[in-house]
């Protein structure tokens, strides 16, 4: 396993007890690192798969690394934790939900089933969403969540201080108040009450100290405050913490990433060994050189410079163009004189990235007009597709009965003859009767 790595990955893999801190630039093999160094302590340290705990930030990425983990064992480490950190949040929950006032067949509530029950708790409290966007509040509740900051905290920091942060905690309260009676959680509270359950059961948190022996994580650069302190927590005890990541691509500081996270680890870990992964195995000696110079710009990071044993490589080209209809026909342009330079090219070799979705239109208001054929890539995801949404909270709701999102959904789809006359009686039966909806739709004759 070790002789195809280079010094600096093999440094990485064979450190063995205490924190460290892989500082992983891109393209360096970071994924190779994390995979191996799992194999390393089960088959060289005799670590039992299910004493390791490996975190990452997507499913796609946990999912790769298992099968690089299956590859290299030549079998699948049975027990083994290896997930995101909402799948392992949502696991402890399952485990221990009662604890905090939940049942274990709670509700996980997605984006938009969130921002619809904000805009229900803004209207519980009397505040116009007309006038306060739930999507605003929905991402301040958000933000102060992955700060570990909760109701009583944030009321007491903001209240009479800021009139949209006034409304924001008076809707913060209803909002957690409507989740916790719907028997349900959002995608930040898997993150905040794990963190909740050990720092209000010691007991319990010892013994996760010493089931996770040893605890690797992937992108560290994007934690947040309360995925740090659920690490935190973990490694406690014995400190066997290996995080890899790289401060120079922490682009998620809107959604609460914390550089800090990184740039202080010696300081949260005293006695960490870092380990810098500078060879990069996917870029030519061009690129490395303009990214170097742009990123030494940054006054705040970890130092480290990229390098290559690839050579050559054509020049960067930077165009200034006029408008965004502009570029679209640069861009158009440009494809068709390299196709018609190399044959061998089609249009399947040519890819265009942009920032925002919005960005398309002119992009694909131009292809239309030239006629090029293209594909955009991303679209409306599986789960988010209206009829999978249908189903899913028909599933939901014969889950959990309490979950008025799914049976808001779900109670005229197909169409019922349920109009809004009769779901505001109903609404009113049940507040009356002291029952949630479904149970009052059960008694509808009576309504």
């Amino acid at each position: 396993m070790l002789e195809v790595l280079n010094p600096e990955q093999r440094r990485a893999v064979e450190h063995f007890e205490g924190p460290c801190l892989v500082l992983a630039g891109a393209g360096s093999g970071k994924t190779r690192v994390l995979t191996t160094r799992v194999c390393q302590l089960v088959m060289e340290h005799g670590v039992p798969p299910e004493r390791i705990l490996a975190v990452t930030f997507t499913n796609k990425a946990a999912q790769e690394m298992r099968e690089r983990v299956v590859s290299m064992l030549g079998g699948d480490p049975k027990g083994i934790w290896m997930s995101t950190f909402h799948a392992l949040g949502a696991r402890l929950m399952r485990r221990h939900a009662p604890e905090l006032g939940w049942t274990r067949a709670f509700t996980i509530r997605d984006a938009d089933q969130s921002l619809r029950e904000v805009k229900k708790a803004q209207k519980s409290v009397d505040i116009d969403p007309l006038q306060c966007s739930p999507r605003a509040v929905r991402d301040r509740i958000s933000d102060a969540k992955n700060h570990l900051i909760g109701v009583e905290e944030f009321r007491e920091q903001y209240a009479g201080r800021d009139l949209f942060l006034s409304r924001v905690a008076v809707a913060y309260g209803a909002y957690q108040e409507a989740l916790k009676r719907q028997d349900a959680m959002d995608f930040d509270d898997l993150l905040v009450l794990p963190v909740r359950l050990f720092e209000n059961n010691p007991e319990l948190l010892a013994r996760y100290q010493r089931l996770f022996a040893f605890i690797l994580v992937d992108e560290y650069q994007d934690t947040n405050r309360a995925q740090f302190r659920l690490l935190e927590l973990l490694a406690a005890d014995h400190g066997n913490l290996m995080v890899v990541g790289d401060d120079d691509q922490s682009i998620y500081g809107w959604r609460g990433a914390d550089i800090r996270n990184i740039l202080d680890f010696e300081k949260s870990f005293p006695g960490a060994a870092v380990v810098r992964l500078e060879q990069n195995y996917r870029s030519t000696p061009v690129i490395l050189d303009a990214a170097n110079v742009v990123i030494r710009q940054n006054l705040d990071r970890k130092e480290k410079t990229m390098r290559t044993e690839l050579v050559g490589g054509p020049p960067i080209t930077l165009v200034e163009a006029a408008s965004e209809a502009d570029e679209g026909r640069w861009i158009v342009e440009e494809i068709e004189r390299r196709m018609l330079s190399n044959p061998e090219y089609d249009h399947r070799h040519f890819a265009v990235l942009y920032r925002t979705n919005a960005q398309s239109r002119a992009l694909e208001d131009r292809f239309r007009r030239r006629g090029l054929p293209y594909q955009i890539v991303g679209g409306v995801r599986f789960y988010e597709r209206r009829e999978i949404q249908d189903v899913l909270a028909y599933l939901r709701l014969i889950a959990n009965h309490q979950d008025m999102d799914a049976f808001d959904r779900v109670v005229n789809y197909p169409r019922r003859g349920v109009g809004k006359t009769s779901l505001e009686r109903l609404a009113r039966f049940a507040r009356e009767s002291d029952m949630d909806l479904f149970e009052a739709a059960g008694r509808g004759e009576e309504v």
